[in-house]
């Protein structure tokens, strides 16, 4: 159905002809649905990047380690609302359409990340500060909640037959560029304004800076029709006036798969490219600057290695794929953490090129897996919920888990034997796949 309506990509904009082939020349159902995308990870890459200095600014009265913690406590806050971000905005997805939900998911995220920026700090007003910081972030968690699934949704939509997972590998582009966008930011305002200017003012405009990629991705999405698969199904009046509770009720196994397969991915993410930063600053006393510049470098290389992961997938099958970078993965984390600590520029900068090829291995062929797991009736709210769900564990027990296996081992043992745990449940989730190459969207 998905491969025969959208044979090429496009943007129909008339409501009669929405359910037409799209132009194979346009490029904007993609670039419209990655925006939001990228929007929704820039904020957990600045976040992520800057945990540091906000841990310096918003709790000053605790001790680093403490500071730290706490900071990372805005993760989980965050994640504690992404089901519920999942529910509300899958059910817009699947019965309204995918358009008016990501309009939606992109205003909230741009609209909540700037307002970080614009936060006093505990120096300005006190003990109010964490908490409004922490409100921020809950709106994100509820804006992250319905994007995932929404532009993944979207993306495997208008793919053409073929080439599925190379038009769903753009959700992973788009994560790897924001953390690339995010980690620029901070070595430029670093390198440049010192770490002085950096705590009084320069932290900000990284945050201030997601409103206008925020607006441009919301102009970007109203500008579009629903998906053709999507229009075809509304038009056949087979919309689902309870999409959620038909994937529970009836795709229990796809839902299981979907959060293993997250679980994993998103622990990877935030250990590899989140958590490295940190500890490389504070474990392996490296400067701010010398791992930024590192984990640049990696996620550019991970930016051009992610197209390529969505064509293998799409001509050797998703299975080997995801099979293969499992197992790398788990086999090969500990040793690039112990590369890591040899601490100088080049085997920091190494270690993060490795950890990014290796994370871009695996969630370069996942969009198209956990897209393929559910029929187009329901597909935007099992997926979220999924997805969500297993961001929503990972993101409350990961920062918490790393400070404490880390703070107990005292070494790169720590980080690692939690990617291992995670890559347990990955492992069985991929293990269990049925191949879905060459398959139509039903």
């Amino acid at each position: 159905m998905a491969d025969r309506n959208s044979s090429a990509l496009g943007t129909p904009n008339d409501p009669a002809t929405a359910t037409q082939p799209p132009s194979p020349h346009s490029k904007l159902p993609v670039v419209a649905a990655s925006i939001g995308n990228f929007v929704e990870w820039y904020d957990y890459a600045v976040y992520g990047t800057l945990a540091v200095v906000l841990a310096t600014l918003y709790f000053p009265e605790r001790s680093a380690t403490a500071a730290l913690l706490l900071t990372f406590t805005g993760y989980a806050v965050a994640s504690v609302l992404r089901p519920a971000g999942a529910l509300l905005f899958g059910a817009l997805g699947d019965r309204v359409g995918r358009r008016s939900a990501l309009s939606a998911v992109v205003l909230l995220m741009s609209v909540s990340t700037a307002a970080i920026g614009a936060l006093p700090t505990y120096a300005d007003i006190g003990a109010s500060a964490p908490v409004l910081l922490f409100a921020c972030r809950a709106l994100q968690g509820l804006s992250a909640g319905g994007e995932y699934g929404g532009s993944a949704a979207f993306l495997a939509e208008y793919a053409p037959p073929g080439r599925r997972a190379l038009y769903t590998s753009w959700q992973t582009f788009t994560v790897l560029l924001s953390f690339l966008v995010g980690a620029l930011l901070g070595a430029l305002l670093t390198r440049g304004l010192g770490q002085d200017a950096l705590l009084a003012w320069a932290w900000r405009v990284p945050f201030l800076l997601a409103l206008p990629f925020g607006l441009v991705g919301l102009f970007l999405r109203l500008k579009l029709q629903d998906t053709p698969v999507f229009a075809e199904l509304r038009s056949r009046q087979e919309i689902s006036r309870t999409p959620l509770r038909e994937a529970v009720r009836e795709h229990r196994g796809a839902l299981a798969r979907v959060w293993g397969l997250a679980f994993f991915g998103t622990a990877a993410t935030f250990v590899f490219l989140t958590y490295a930063t940190t500890y490389a600053v504070v474990n392996l006393k490296s400067s701010l600057d010398v791992a930024l510049t590192g984990l640049s470098v990696g996620l550019a290389f991970g930016l051009v290695l992610c197209p390529f992961v969505g064509i293998a997938a799409d001509r050797w099958g998703r299975r080997p794929v995801m099979i293969g970078s499992t197992v790398a993965i788990l086999v090969l984390t500990y040793p690039v953490f112990l590369l890591m600590g040899r601490g100088s520029t080049l085997a920091v900068g190494a270690g993060f090129v490795l950890f990014t090829v290796l994370l871009t291995l695996y969630t370069g062929a996942a969009p198209a897996v956990l897209t393929e797991a559910f029929p187009t009736r329901v597909r935007y709210s099992g997926l979220s919920m999924g997805y969500s769900v297993a961001g929503s564990l990972t993101g409350l027990a990961t920062p918490f888990a790393l400070e404490w296996l880390t703070g107990h081992t005292g070494t790169a043992i720590g980080p690692t034997l939690w990617v291992l745990l995670a890559g347990v449940v990955g492992l069985v989730a991929v293990v269990g796949l049925p191949e879905t190459r060459g398959t139509e969207l039903t």
